[in-house]
């Protein structure tokens, strides 16, 4: 006579069991390589700054023209998002009344 135990790892059951065992692992593993990615990010995004700042040093009259980049960045995006929203509302109305 088999035990309970056995005609799980013999039967049917034992799909169940390794199914389940294998979906934490694989859970598991996911959150650990999501995690290893965004250290690497990190790691990436910090070298880069470090090489930045040393460009930066080396050459001086990148300097104003970099930080005039940078204030007007915020406003150009901000100019771009209009223009593509005020694209959108102008193509709606044109669907709108050719439906008409």
């Amino acid at each position: 006579m088999i035990s309970n135990s056995m005609a799980t790892w013999h039967g049917h059951g034992h799909e169940r069991l390794l199914t389940g065992s294998i979906k934490d692992q694989i859970k598991d593993l996911m959150s650990t390589e999501d995690l290893v990615i965004e250290a690497f990010r990190d790691i990436v995004k910090d070298e880069l700054k470090i090489h930045i700042r040393i460009r930066l040093k080396q050459t001086q009259i990148l300097r104003p023209k970099l930080r005039k980049r940078i204030i007007l960045l915020p406003i150009q995006s901000t100019i771009d998002i209009c223009r593509i929203e005020s694209n959108k509302s102008r193509n709606k109305a044109r669907i709108t009344t050719a439906s008409r």
